[in-house]
């Protein structure tokens, strides 16, 4: 009785699926060696084996198919990622801009109030001229570390 195993063309469709490359070759490479086997020690050598063979093939091709999906997958979060960074350093820089505005529109209105109290005395100018330098001291340590400590605690996207 001889059993017949297939042929070598038969190794590029394993499971009815298309086979990778390096998957097809070591299975063209294992076929070749049971040729071998089976005509110098019969075909009933690798009887048992074959199938387990076959088994592991397609086993290992769909490793390789899934291997290349997740690089694929991989390769579309890094995109993902690049998007995202690119998205925060706007809206950062978006936000800097807005509290730099909101500060400038602050410094203005200060600047309107005392004029305004000032008035046209020269004397009471000179006092609250002095005062004024102080309070604008003040307020910009005030309003600085803030700023720089919302700056520092934001979020930063690693690679």
């Amino acid at each position: 009785m001889e059993t017949v195993y297939g042929s070598h063309d038969e190794v590029h469709s394993l499971s009815g699926g298309t086979v990778s490359d390096r998957v097809q070759n070591l299975a063209s490479s294992v076929y070749r060696e049971f040729e071998v086997m089976m005509n110098t020690y019969g075909d009933g050598v690798i009887g048992n084996l074959m199938p387990q063979v076959v088994t592991i093939l397609e086993s290992l091709n769909q490793a390789y198919r899934e291997k290349q999906e997740h690089e694929v997958e991989l390769e579309l979060l890094h995109v993902e990622n690049d998007n995202l960074k690119v998205q925060f350093e706007r809206e950062k820089q978006l936000r800097q801009s807005n509290e730099q505005v909101d500060l400038n529109r602050l410094t203005l209105q200060l600047f309107c109030d005392v004029h305004f109290v000032i008035g046209p005395d020269k004397n009471f100018r000179n006092q609250t001229a002095f005062s004024f330098t102080a309070y604008w001291e003040i307020l910009t340590l005030t309003l600085t570390k803030p700023l720089k400590m919302i700056a520092q605690d934001s979020p930063v996207f690693d690679e």
